[in-house]
């Protein structure tokens, strides 16, 4: 007879019913499944004694049928007196109920269910994730100092830092995120549900030496408790406050990019809970240290309605000119953040839509009509616009001053490539130019709204990380163990002596350390015995692999060899089926490069995975010297950080890049990202599931009945070896064993494997290194460019769908531009190609030769006066002009001194504006001056015939 014994009572089991138990601990038809001891639906009488102990444990409500479906309660099987099961989990799963009359106790039955308790575990976290565990205790300062601190730990301090993947030697501090351990994952995932575990060989498997390295996107903090709002809603009128002779702007600058601006001030705040803006200066008070090479800038949000108007305090009409014929003026507004030393960052705020045609520096350009009333103001521009400026340099310090102008400069175009200074002239095209201040550009803001909030990717670099933030997401604690089981091939047993510890071991010891038991006797042998062989019933093939990812380097392996990499594919002796068994991990697999400066790394995006979840290989010892490499650098922003680095922890698949011992791929790769020195074939498979293929392939299963008694099935281990007359086998399943009958129970056997003795790993010579594809270096950029375009978005501003490529960091592009950037820290604001030093043999189709030094200016002589420079373009060191006679001018450069100057490599072009002038130009070599002399047809030297004269000086040196 059988009972189930609770802490304070027994079940009563009504004699005949069924009390089917399977004991199984897996399945070889499905290599990848880890099963436990459990029982199909047992019925119990609704007896005074089972309805008060199941009321006690349960919350049964017999009247209303309710009960808690999610309590769980240890007990035992009882039969005849032998506990054949114990410790094991009773999950009442259905009361049922027929009320004929007012005693509805008459007519109850209970539903239960039985498994032991490594099957209660995987129920304890079958709805968890690995985000649901807490490592807050890990949290640290976070800054270059610690992550580099930090290169050394090992499962003792749970978590790591190591180098991601780089195409430069200097890295941002944000490339580098927190990996924990995955034994620490593990662990805690067991505690949470109230287990523990033994693992004899953890060590030998190497299991301390592997973590989960980040694998999300770029951060993305919430920085609402910094957010500043303000406006202006009274309209605010700004004017000209530069003026020349036909010019006027608000602020300085050049057709190329503005200089200066004039601040908007007196704003209205709206939010402010930090107290970071002036409202009065609009002073906005940076409060974290910030770089562009990091993604990271303060946004100004922007939204303004505005007039721009020219404003004519001459009695007559003032007349857009150039070379004497008319011509619009154009003006270019912007609007502009910057640090109070820094450099300017602009945004365009107008498109024109028709420029003139063959013009260049137009697009962004205002035209004027092509004369103003005298006495009167003209609207040449109103609209509103909503934009989004990014306040950020490559070091931007906390407590550093931003604030928000504009800027309208009168705008030099080019038509055909040739400069037009379209100028203001009084009563006519050839008139005078207005007297100073006369005539002015105004701009009147009617309204703005701004808000100012650090960008998400803002880490507060010396401040606390949480890592937490760091788990891999959408991961099921289930998922991870199995995955964990899968890749050493672990099998659970549960502890005799604690039914909440579960002993772990390989497959071979498992099946090794098992006790030799004859049931020879016990033999069924007068019913139906099937002997089939394994390959029989399962694939033809079968698959041991990461799962695949989406990531470069993964997808140019697969395209190139249609295999997943570091899989193994195992080919049973069997023509008659047919089918494909893959075995996916949970995990994919990470591929190896090495670096510029000679270290091999993952190839993972440091700053942003976005990746499945991976597991990497450390081979950090305690106490023992990281891996040496050339110099490189981590900088938190700036130049401020850890530099000229030479040590680092080698990560990755195997335990050593060039010579490796280990590999936690299962075989060896078709190729690789770089060459190693040699190869090993102590991975996956051959440790742990070589044996496994072999049973399978060469093993044969029985399935019979067995008359097996209650003491059988107490000393029951599913590790047992089972001897039958002279033939050997381990124990499949034992498929409903009734503890409540005494009939035959039908098992599943197979055929021990007999590969005992372990083959070496490697040869004499060792396994052969696979040669890589002639197009390795191409395979390598092509594997390289999602994370390559993943470093370059993260390490500079985009700003307001800018688009650019760009090779550097720290470069802040501004506003939907479309650029080619080639260096680092620059400031685009137009459609234009960068660069530190470009060379091109052509431009346009047209050849170019070498870039000279240029120097480009506007001069104005008037009366005894020395000229007076327009400068446009200065790369040469500045001039100084005097005047030196009657019609006789010089410019003496200020960065060069004489004997400088090669001669011959120096050029001095001067245009003419007078019909009956000459003008001319040449260099002295002899002073280091640029000489030039005016003079009139049939007068001769005369002053006043500099006007607005271009003047192009280039030095090809």
């Amino acid at each position: 007879m059988v009972k189930i014994q609770l802490a304070t009572g027994y079940l009563d089991v009504k004699e005949g019913t069924a009390f089917p138990l399977t004991f199984q601990v897996g399945d070889i038809r499905d290599v990848s499944q880890r099963k436990g001891s459990f029982s199909k639906t047992i019925t119990l009488t609704g007896s005074k004694n089972n309805n008060n102990l199941l009321n006690h444990y349960y919350d049964v409500n017999i009247i209303e049928g309710t009960f808690n479906i999610n309590a769980l309660t240890t007990g035992s099987v009882i039969q005849d007196g032998i506990p054949i099961m114990e410790d094991v989990s009773i999950q009442l799963t259905s009361v049922l109920k027929a009320q004929l009359t007012d005693g509805y106790e008459e007519h109850v039955e209970y539903e239960v269910l039985i498994k032991d308790s490594k099957a209660d575990f995987f129920t304890a976290i079958a709805n968890k994730e690995l985000t649901d565990i807490d490592f807050s205790d890990f949290n640290h300062t976070y800054d270059a100092f610690n992550v580099v601190n930090r290169f050394d730990n090992t499962i003792v301090d749970g978590f790591k830092y190591f180098l991601p993947s780089n195409s430069a030697y200097i890295y941002s501090t944000q490339e580098f995120k927190p990996a924990i351990f995955a034994r620490i994952y593990f662990d805690r995932i067991f505690a949470a549900a109230g287990f523990t575990y033994d693992w004899p060989t953890i060590a030998y498997d190497r299991f301390d030496k592997l973590f989960i390295p980040y694998n999300g996107g770029v951060d993305n903090f919430d920085y609402k408790d910094y957010l500043v709002k303000a406006e202006k809603t009274v309209a605010t009128t700004i004017s000209s406050t530069g003026a020349s002779q036909g010019r006027t702007d608000i602020g300085a600058g050049t057709y190329i990019a503005p200089s200066s601006k004039v601040n908007i001030t007196n704003w209205i705040e709206l939010e402010d809970p930090q107290n970071i803006f002036n409202p009065i200066t609009g002073v906005y008070t940076t409060p974290f240290n910030i770089s562009s090479a990091n993604a990271q800038q303060y946004d100004y949000q922007i939204t303004m309605s505005y007039q721009l108007n020219i404003v004519n305090t001459n009695a007559s009409a003032c007349f857009g000119s150039f070379n004497g014929a008319a011509a619009a003026v154009f003006y270019k507004p912007y609007l502009i953040v910057s640090d109070a030393t820094q450099a300017l960052i602009p945004v365009n705020l107008y498109t024109n839509i028709t420029p003139p045609a063959n013009s260049a520096y137009a697009n962004n350009a205002v035209e004027c009509p092509l004369s103003v009333p005298g006495l009167s103001t003209t609207n040449i521009l109103t609209q509103t616009i909503v934009t989004t400026l990014p306040l950020t340099y490559l070091q931007l310090n906390q407590l550093s001053s931003g604030t928000l102008g504009i800027n309208v400069q009168q705008q030099n175009i080019q038509i055909n490539n040739v400069n037009n200074l379209r100028l203001w002239r009084l009563g006519s095209v050839t008139g005078a130019f207005p007297t100073l201040n006369t005539l002015r550009i105004q701009a009147v803001i009617t309204s703005i709204q701004l808000s100012i909030v650090p960008s998400s990717t803002v880490v507060a670099i010396g401040g606390t990380i949480d890592v937490n933030d760091y788990v891999p997401k959408k991961i099921k604690q289930s998922d991870f163990i199995k995955s964990i089981f899968n890749m050493f091939n672990l099998y659970a047993s549960v502890d005799n002596t604690q039914p909440n510890k579960l002993l772990l071991q390989n497959r071979d010891d498992f099946y090794d350390s098992g006790a030799e038991v004859d049931w020879t006797a016990k033999l069924a042998k007068d019913q139906e015995q099937n002997l089939s062989f394994l390959p029989e019933i399962t694939a033809k093939k079968v698959i041991l692999t990461y799962a695949p990812d989406k990531d470069d380097p993964n997808t140019t392996y697969t395209n190139a060899t249609n295999d997943i990499y570091g899989q193994v594919e195992v080919v049973f002796d069997n023509e008659y089926v047919k089918e494909v068994d893959t075995k996916p991990l949970l995990f994919s697999p990470t591929p190896v490069i090495k670096t510029l400066f000679g270290a091999f790394v993952p190839m993972i995006a440091g700053a942003a995975p976005q990746t499945n979840i991976r597991i990497l290989y450390d081979k950090t010892e305690v106490g023992q010297p990281l891996a040496t490499c050339g110099p490189f650098s981590i900088l938190d922003y700036g130049s401020v950080g850890q530099s000229n680095l030479t040590s680092y922890p080698l990560v990755g698949h195997f335990d050593d890049p060039l010579t490796p011992s280990f590999d936690i791929n299962y075989a060896i790769c078709d190729f690789y990202f770089y060459q190693p020195f040699s190869l090993t074939d102590n991975n996956l498979y051959n440790r742990y599931w070589r044996r496994t293929m072999g049973q399978i392939n060469n093993g044969k299963m029985l399935i019979a009945n067995f008359n097996l008694k209650e003491n059988d099935i107490q000393a029951l281990r599913l590790n047992d070896k089972i001897r039958i007359d002279n033939s050997w086998w381990n124990i499949n399943k034992v498929i409903d064993y009734d503890a409540n009958a005494n009939k035959l129970t039908r098992v599943e056997l197979i055929s021990i494997d007999n590969e005992i003795n372990f083959t070496p790993f490697m040869g004499p010579g060792g396994p052969i290194i696979p040669t890589p594809p002639a197009s390795i270096g191409p395979m390598q950029m092509l594997a390289m460019s999602n994370i390559n375009t993943t470093r370059m978005i993260t390490s500079n501003v985009f700003s307001n769908q800018a688009t650019a490529q760009v090779m550097g960091r720290g470069n802040v592009i501004v506003n939907g531009t479309k650029s080619v950037v080639v260096g680092d820290g620059y400031i685009v604001s137009e459609n234009t190609l960068v660069g530190d030093n470009l060379r091109a043999s052509t431009f346009n189709g047209v050849p170019v030769g070498i870039t000279p030094l240029v120097y480009t200016a506007t001069l104005t002589q008037v009366g005894i006066g020395d000229p007076i420079a327009q400068v446009i373009n200065d790369t040469i060191g500045g001039i100084t002009w005097t005047r030196s006679n009657v019609g006789e001018y010089v410019g003496y450069l200020d960065g060069y001194n004489i004997g400088d100057i090669v001669v011959p490599f120096f050029t001095v072009m001067i245009n003419n504006v007078f019909y009956d002038g000459i003008v001319s130009t040449t260099y002295l070599g002899a002073s280091n001056e640029v000489y030039i002399t005016t003079s009139q047809i049939g007068t001769g030297y005369i002053d006043g015939y500099l006007i607005n004269t271009t003047i192009e000086i280039k030095y090809y040196t």
